[in-house]
């Protein structure tokens, strides 16, 4: 355990614990842990996900490219949430352990722009259902001008949800998670009644040049491999490693691979799959204006808008929740000069408040590539954490100001992901960085742990 000296022993206006282990008496049972991971992956992109593949590979080989990556993905989280669980620590305290004190703070600020980077994405989608959907069957006629109004209110009440931390996280998803369920599961019904529909789910191939089920996997895994890299954020609030496990076999795979296969319903019931807008696709309320679906007496397309925004802003609160926590790491040692610096919940209004700027601007959504590119960073550290906590035993040493050994592991694998020049791509890189730096740390040791 990482003792109190290393640890800032205190929690945050919020009621959570940012740099000090989470206590057991105020761990949550494995179900609110599970429903965090729920509402984190029912979003469009799980959904885009299915488009995706249906675009390059038949629904036989897209099935397979999807277990194989949801298993491995399932697997990379249940390790880092038992360190998490086992820690009682955030990702980012946890990552001083490997890559020491400076190290960490690098690797925290890197994650605190790749996920407040989405979360502006995110907040502009949600602006973009109301501006499709919502207003248009209000019969409200609002200007383009008004919109980064809009976007900006919308972050900030996004934001306002998140300074109250993980007990706020869960009781939202509580409310939005039967909802697009249902709505998913409407839509699955409605499908299953076009029988000329599901033959040609089934038997779909794609007419673009397909993938192997290789590289398809490898695809998906990098897509979602940020949400296991910070695992230990939630599962910290687990009570025990058999907590950890099924909290995450249950809000990942079932769900992922649910709205994934629907997304391969709704590409081919609106052409996305042919080549036409994938967004679309992945939006519901889209859909169900595109088919005339109605729920009884009620608009289906309003319903789908509703229920879609609750959905975005579910996943928009879990990248601004660990984005804030990023940024108290990055800041650490500021509370000298005011308490407030190194709170979670104060930096989360100062996260969302900029990230709703750009929001507003629209400026996020040109550096989506940006964004992507800066995920690779996270890919090696899974392989460096796990290392350090399962095979070196490290459970409480912070390795130097850095520790050069996972720094070259890190930084080296991460800029060859960027180059595309790994073999095996994001995949491969989990268990070559694990073993260079097992190598590394059993050849050098405190050599390279560095006080600087």
């Amino acid at each position: 355990m990482v003792t109190k000296t290393q640890i800032d022993d205190k929690s945050d206006l919020g009621g959570d614990y940012t740099l000090a282990p989470v206590p057991l008496n105020r761990r949550k049972h494995w179900l609110d842990v599970a429903l965090v991971w729920m509402g984190m992956n029912i979003c469009p992109p799980s959904l885009l996900l299915g488009v995706w593949l249906m675009r390059y590979q038949s629904f036989t080989n897209a099935n397979l490219s999807l277990i194989f990556a949801l298993i491995l993905l399932a697997l990379f989280s249940i390790f880092q949430g038992i360190i998490g669980t086992k820690l009682g620590l955030p990702t980012y305290p946890i990552s001083q352990l490997a890559l020491g004190d400076w190290g960490g703070r690098l690797f925290s600020f890197v994650m605190f722009l790749t996920l407040i980077g989405w979360f502006g994405i995110m907040t502009e989608s949600l602006v973009s259902t109301f501006y499709s959907q919502i207003f248009p069957a209000a019969h409200i006629a609002l200007a383009e001008r008004y919109r980064p109004f809009i976007s900006f209110g919308a972050g900030m009440v996004i934001t306002a949800i998140c300074f109250w931390g993980f007990r706020a996280i869960t009781w939202l998803n509580r409310l939005t998670i039967p909802g697009l369920l249902f709505l998913t599961l409407f839509a699955l019904l409605k499908i299953l009644q076009q029988p000329e529909l599901v033959h040609r789910v089934l038997h779909w191939q794609a007419a673009r040049e397909s993938i192997s089920v290789y590289q398809g996997t490898i695809w998906v895994v990098g897509s979602l491999i940020i949400a296991a890299v910070t695992a230990p954020d939630f599962n910290r609030y687990c009570r025990t490693s058999k907590d950890t496990v099924y909290s995450v076999l249950l809000g990942n795979i079932p769900m992922v691979y649910f709205l994934a296969i629907m997304g391969m319903a709704f590409a081919v019931l609106s052409g996305a799959a042919e080549g036409k807008s994938a967004i679309e696709a992945a939006d519901l309320s889209a859909v169900f204006a595109q088919q005339g679906w109605n729920i009884g007496p009620l608009s289906g397309v309003l319903v789908a808008s509703f229920i879609l925004i609750g959905a975005i802003i579910t996943t928009n609160v879990v990248n601004l929740y660990p984005g804030a926590m990023a940024l108290v790491t990055v800041v650490k040692g500021s509370g000298k000069y005011w308490a407030y610096l190194e709170d979670r919940a104060v930096l989360t209004i100062f996260v969302g408040f900029f990230g709703s700027v750009a929001a507003a601007f629209g400026i996020l959504a040109r550096f989506e590539f940006f964004l992507e590119m800066l995920t690779y960073f996270s890919v090696p550290l899974i392989g460096i954490m796990s290392t350090d906590f399962f095979l070196l035993k490290n459970r409480s040493k912070i390795k130097g100001r850095i520790n050069l050994s996972s720094i070259i592991v890190w930084l080296g694998f991460s800029l060859a992901n960027m180059g595309r020049v790994v073999p095996g791509g994001a995949l491969a890189t989990v268990a070559y960085s694990g073993i260079l730096y097992f190598v590394l740390e059993k050849i050098f040791g405190d050599k390279f742990h560095w006080e600087v």
